[in-house]
């Protein structure tokens, strides 16, 4: 029920809707209109309009205004506003005042008290049309005036449409009167019917069109026309203008077929510089035409009844001929890239220049006989031909000449030592005939011409660096491309300088050298905070460098030839002086004065040099007694102290020290070892000395060893009275000849080590 009512309420609505737009346009019309003339002249002014509002009140009518669209001008308005005056003008687009062609229309809009408000504010609008007058001719026909029967022709007449931007009224019309009969023909109205084309009809020799221009006009007398008359037909030659005429050629002749009642007029158009010859003239049926090397225009007018007379032109182009030759100014071999001037002899004809791929014209004189060319990249055929006369081909070679070659690249830097084959090549260069090479003297053949742009010849060894040179050939030589080549450096060889530095030499400088080598530089390799010395070359086969007081482990000094590649290294072992990685340490033997320094890896008979001193709490230093297997005895008589022993291995490069500290007064170590030992005479179990005390000889028996052991015989002073070798248990050592007196036996096999004190009564 809800919907039915809605749709109701709509409907209801549109139909009181169009009840009131019907009252307001039937209210509008009913009572109100512009009054005033539909046509006006085109430079009519202050033609009047009024608003005619009938029986009306004035007083039912306020605020009335006025305007105009088109080629119309408001120029005033009555002070009570129900008149309005106007002029006939438009304006151009450059802003002048001219003459209104165009159409115009008057426009009005008020207020009426008496309209419902509902119906808004009315408008009136009046449409004016333009009268031209037989005096105004705003153009001419356009269109041609000498035709024959069956010819499609066109006419038209200038547009009249309104230029003023307010003009949304339309345009004015136009009507074409053709003559009898020939209505049927009409092809094509424009949109504005300013232009028609049709059918030319029979002629009757007095035919005229006509054109009406505006509705205003359509009914008065004043009209466009045109007179038609029969045109004049495309001469017939006897003997025609030439299309083509050689430039070998100096004269032409033309004969006209005349037609009895036309005249013939023969002249030369604009440029050239033609004569009639051998006695003929502009008149006559048949001429000769004197040429120059140029192309040339030959007219020819012909009249007859039509008043337009039938003008003809012949363009007389000109073709090469047997004087005529392609030349070239600058030469026929080339840079790419580069201008020229190129030429056609004997001709001021114009030219069609044929160019290949990738040249250019130089400038915008590109049909003239004389031409400047930017030459390509490509050697190639330049062509000409006559600009309408195709088929007369001049043509010339034209080389360019071939650029230095690229990329050379090949075995530029050789194995050492190597004889045999080594390849070079280029990027190919275009214009190239060959290529010609040269290499090293050594080299085999160290010249060589290719027709490819790669060589390969053998390698023989040379010294320095040597060079590889390529050239291209063509019609004139290129410049020429290098590539330095060399032989690799050898390793360096001999290296050689300390390889023991002292703890005392590591602010020292020191010289490394390896044998030298043409043309190389070395690249030298030194151990963590080493340094060279100030003014030395750090790339030449010897240096000076420095530790820069610098201990370290281990290291090495390092080098590597630079040539055209770099070597391998050769190294040399740099050692600072320390203790080899061997941890020496001093004992004390049982019961002695004697001490040892002992490392069971280290061979001490290697060392150049063991040195023992003792200082005690007064700084003394003892003398002592060194024997060959590194035992020192000194006669320490019961003082505190330090033992220090160092071991001199200058080709280890070993420069170590042992400590052993004497706290305890030897005299009474020795005295209560010697208790000991009488009161026994086993030291160890596998140790027996027999008998102690000593008549005339000691038997000794010895633990199983590995190895050997050395049996020593010191005196009470140290010295060393017996020394041997022995591998056996048991061994006897005389001592038949030796005074009474207290003697030290020691046995070392480098692991184990005993010793005894002695007394021989």
């Amino acid at each position: 029920m809800k919907d039915f009512f809605n749709n109701y309420r709509k409907k209801l609505q549109n139909v009181l809707a169009i009840i009131v737009l019907t009252c307001c346009a039937l209210n509008v019309k009913a009572q109100v209109d512009i009054f005033g003339s539909d046509t006006v002249l085109i430079n009519a002014t202050n033609v009047e309009y009024i608003l005619d509002i009938g029986p009306r009140n004035p007083a039912d009518f306020s605020d009335i205004s006025w305007g105009a669209r088109g080629d119309l001008q408001l120029e005033s308005v009555s002070v009570d506003g129900f008149r309005a005056f106007y002029s006939s003008v438009k304006r151009n687009t450059a802003g002048q005042i001219l003459e209104g062609y165009g159409l115009g229309q008057v426009v009005v809009s008020y207020t009426d008290s008496l309209r419902p408000s509902v119906c808004g504010r009315p408008n009136l609008g009046k449409r004016i049309f333009k009268k031209f007058g037989k005096a105004t001719e705003i153009d001419n026909i356009i269109g041609p005036s000498c035709i024959k029967p069956g010819d499609t022709v066109t006419y038209s007449i200038l547009p009249i449409v309104s230029v003023n931007i307010n003009d949304r009224i339309g345009i004015d019309k136009y009507k074409w009167t053709l003559p009898p009969g020939w209505e049927s023909g009409i092809q094509f109205y424009s949109g504005d019917s300013s232009s028609i084309t049709f059918i030319v009809g029979a002629l009757s020799g007095n035919d005229m069109l006509k054109v009406d221009i505006g509705q205003a006009n359509f009914n008065d007398t004043f009209e466009y026309e045109l007179n038609l008359a029969l045109g004049v037909d495309d001469p017939i030659f006897d003997i025609a203008p030439p299309i083509c005429l050689s430039l070998d050629s100096t004269k032409f002749t033309v004969d006209v077929a005349a037609i009895a009642g036309l005249e013939y007029t023969w002249g030369f158009g604009p440029g050239t510089s033609w004569g009639f010859g051998e006695g003929t003239g502009a008149k006559d049926e048949r001429i000769v035409v004197n040429v120059d090397d140029r192309v040339g225009i030959l007219t020819l007018q012909i009249k007859g009844a039509c008043d337009q007379p039938l003008d003809t032109t012949f363009i007389i182009n000109r073709q090469f001929g047997t004087s005529n030759e392609l030349i070239s100014v600058n030469g026929t071999c080339l840079n790419g890239g580069a201008e020229a001037v190129f030429s056609i002899t004997n001709s001021d004809a114009d030219v069609q220049w044929l160019l290949p791929g990738g040249w250019n014209f130089a400038n915008a004189n590109v049909n003239l006989s004389t031409v400047t060319l930017i030459a390509g990249l490509q050697s190639d055929t330049l062509r000409a031909v006559s600009a309408s006369c195709p088929g007369d081909t001049l043509a010339l070679a034209v080389d360019i000449i071939p650029l230095t070659p690229e990329n050379l690249q090949g075995d530029d830097c050789i194995p050492n030592g190597l004889i045999g084959d080594v390849s070079y090549m280029v990027t190919p260069v275009d214009n190239a005939v060959s290529y010609t090479w040269t290499f090293p003297a050594s080299f085999s053949p160290n010249t060589l011409t290719t027709t490819i742009p790669s060589a390969t010849v053998t390698a023989n060894p040379f010294e320095g660096i040597g060079n590889v040179t390529v050239r291209a050939n063509g019609c004139q030589n290129s410049a020429v491309s290098t590539l330095p080549v060399a032989y690799g450096p050898n390793v360096p060889t001999n290296l050689d300088g300390p390889t023991c530095i002292g703890l005392d030499s590591l602010s020292n400088y020191f010289t490394y050298s390896v044998d030298n080598q043409v043309g190389v530089a070395f690249k030298w390799k030194l151990p963590v905070g080493w340094g060279f010395e100030p003014g030395t070359s750090e790339t030449g086969n010897t240096v000076s460098v420095t530790p820069n007081g610098n201990v370290g482990d281990n290291s090495f000094i390092e080098v590597s030839a630079i040539g055209c590649d770099t070597t391998a290294i050769s190294s040399l072992e740099v050692v600072i002086e320390g203790d080899g990685g061997f941890n020496f340490s001093v004992v004390q033997f049982p019961g002695t004065t004697f001490y040892q320094i002992i490392e069971p890896s280290y061979n001490f008979s290697s060392a150049d040099q063991i040195v023992w001193t003792f200082s005690n709490e007064s700084g003394t230093v003892m003398d002592s007694v060194v024997l060959p297997n590194g035992i020192v005895y000194g006669q320490i008589q019961c003082e505190k102290g330090t033992l220090t022993a160092r071991v001199i291995d200058r080709d280890a490069c070993i420069n170590a020290t042992a400590l052993f500290t004497i706290d305890t007064c030897l005299n009474a170590l020795n005295a209560s070892a010697a208790r000991t030992m009488q009161s026994s005479s086993i030291v160890s179990a596998d140790f027996k000395v027999m008998p102690n005390p000593i008549t005339d000889k000691i038997n000794l028996t010895l633990p199983p060893t590995e190895t050997t052991f050395t049996i020593v015989l010191l005196n009470a002073e140290g010295r060393q009275l017996i020394i041997k070798e022995s591998d056996a248990r048991m061994e006897v050592i005389n001592m038949w000849d030796r005074k009474p007196g207290v003697y030290f036996l020691l046995v070392n096999d480098g692991t184990n080590k005993f010793s005894t004190r002695l007394i021989k009564e």
